[in-house]
């Protein structure tokens, strides 16, 4: 079964949905998950929705980073090392 969660109501971020087996949550572009009691309820109440493959390609295409994306360096100043701190202070 082909499955994504529902779009986010007015004042939700996101809808996050996990896998009990894996404990991974589903992506938003949706995934392949087997058709057991688990997902026909979250079908049933309204959680996620049935997709198809060409959607959940899709959703991968746009999510994975292009290679100059992923050769940019992060704007994410590193936290300092608690060694840094070690013998301030002594005599």
């Amino acid at each position: 079964m082909l499955v994504k969660p529902r779009d986010p109501r007015p004042g939700e971020t996101e809808v996050v949905i996990v896998d009990p087996r894996s404990r991974i949550k589903l992506p938003v572009y949706g995934g392949k998950v087997p058709d057991n009691r688990y997902w026909v309820r979250r079908r049933k109440c309204g959680d996620t929705v049935l997709t198809t493959q060409e959607t959940i390609h899709k959703g991968k295409a746009e999510a994975e980073p292009t290679e100059e994306h992923a050769q940019e360096p992060s704007n994410v100043a590193e936290k300092p090392s608690h060694h840094s701190k070690r013998g301030k202070g002594r005599s």
